[in-house]
């Protein structure tokens, strides 16, 4: 017996494992699968319950009505059974939007997978963010925008409102410089060394760059037929029937539309979500048209 215990090798990694105080505590800490310390009842009905997770996570056709009764089966606390469903959801969702595109099946799918694991989609997405945006981008790109059920935006007639994210306009000031030099004559003031100037500097301003700065903060909500910023001070109203081109930049967007000498530029939290809901938005508007 070890200082801290008996330890015995995992059979499915070679780490050594130290008996765990709580017999359900079972799995490995190395690899995750069933360690040394694990009953054959309970190796095998962990084995069930990952086999039927993994079915579940890749699409395969399985019946989840079975779940409840093969996780009572796999001798896991309720923590880790949590755990694994989560584990189980996020390997799907990470396979369904690898392509930047979910399919009308695979976000059915996703939705299943929320309702039949018991997932809390809000606390998820908070919790991987990255993940979330990338899943917003898939499904703008497969064709599906949300609706925004209470929106800032008064909508005209068959509009519909598909994202609102707050978002800062900026604006471009020029960087000046004052440039120039001393004019004049200099009187030697006896034999002191010291000189006295007659005359003044003379100088002007020169610009030496630019460089964007807030001029407004609000709102930039994406409809089906334009993005709006909704401003404290102003409101800009840019359909997609005179959009000719949008930029993305890391931290933000810019609008060209033929009817403005400026394009104007604002700054967002998700600028990779705002082009792909305005792209497949301008798409649907002009299919329709």
């Amino acid at each position: 017996m070890g200082l801290f215990g008996p330890r015995e090798p995992c059979p499915h990694c070679g780490q050594k494992v130290k008996k765990p105080d709580d017999p359900s505590r079972f799995l490995c800490p190395h690899c995750g699968r069933p360690g040394p310390w694990a009953t054959p009842e309970q190796a095998s009905g962990y084995e069930r319950f990952a086999a039927a997770l993994s079915a579940l996570a890749t699409g395969a056709p399985t019946d989840p009505t079975q779940l409840p009764a093969i996780e009572a089966g796999s001798g896991l606390p309720p923590e880790l059974v949590a755990a694994k469903r989560t584990e189980a959801f996020t390997s799907y969702v990470r396979q369904a939007v690898g392509d930047d595109v979910l399919t009308p099946e695979e976000e059915t799918h996703v939705q299943e997978l929320v309702r039949v694991l018991g997932i809390d989609l809000g606390s998820f997405l908070a919790a991987n963010p990255d993940l979330g945006r990338h899943v917003m981008i898939a499904e703008a790109n497969g064709g599906f925008l949300p609706e925004v059920s209470s929106p800032r935006l008064i909508p005209r007639k068959g509009e519909i409102v598909h994202l609102e994210i707050p978002a800062t306009l900026m604006k471009e000031v020029a960087i000046r410089q004052t440039q120039g030099g001393f004019s004049g004559f200099s009187i030697p003031i006896g034999k002191t060394g010291i000189r006295y100037r007659v005359g003044g500097y003379r100088g002007h301003s020169v610009v030496v760059g630019t460089q964007r700065v807030p001029a407004d903060r609000g709102t930039l909500v994406v409809s089906s037929q334009r993005a709006v910023f909704l401003g404290g001070q102003k409101t800009l109203d840019l359909p997609y029937s005179k959009l000719v081109s949008l930029e993305v930049f890391g931290d933000g967007v810019q609008f060209h539309v033929s009817n403005r000498q400026t394009a104007p530029m604002l700054q967002v939290g998700a600028p990779d979500v705002v082009a792909a809901f305005v792209h497949a938005a301008a798409q649907r508007l002009s299919a329709s048209a």
